[in-house]
């Protein structure tokens, strides 16, 4: 597949997967799960995340890889800081928006975090975005600096 059509389907990919975990999913079935036997003493209940839920967070991420690796090459998404960076990243946005979803704390048809809503415990994964990011974007500097002075430079990769 050609960058061009693999940054296409990364981009869809990626928006498609938030747009679901945002928008689409909360309309049509709950964030948690839960699932009640009956046993001697009475009911059992057992409650987890929401497989659709999982699967459309996930598919986000592989599109915001494969949009990466389409837009700035293998050197670029190989690189530890890009690994790191996206791992921050995508910890950060599952607590944050999982957070939402679980409080909802600007109604039933909202589909942008309001800050003013975050609970204090939320922060750790505020500052976990924000530091992938910073990293992701400091990879990304770094390639482009060294393109920029004639040579490629880059730190050196696990693969």
């Amino acid at each position: 597949m050609q960058r061009r059509g693999l940054g296409a389907l990364g981009a869809i990919l990626l928006f498609g997967g938030l747009a679901a975990t945002l928008v689409v999913l909360p309309r049509l079935t709950y964030v948690w799960l839960l699932v009640c036997s009956p046993t001697a003493g009475g009911t059992q209940c057992f409650g987890g995340f929401n497989p659709a839920y999982v699967g459309a967070f996930v598919t986000a991420v592989a599109g915001a890889v494969a949009l990466s690796y389409a837009a700035l090459g293998r050197r670029f998404v190989a690189s530890p800081l890009f690994i790191g960076g996206i791992a921050l990243l995508g910890w950060g946005a599952w607590g944050l928006i999982f957070a939402y979803l679980n409080s909802n704390p600007c109604g039933p048809s909202a589909i942008t975090l309001c800050i003013s809503g975050l609970r204090p415990d939320s922060f750790p994964f505020a500052t976990a975005v924000l530091g992938g990011a910073a990293l992701v974007a400091w990879d990304g500097m770094w390639l482009w600096a060294s393109q920029r002075r004639g040579r490629l430079v880059a730190l050196p990769s696990p693969v």
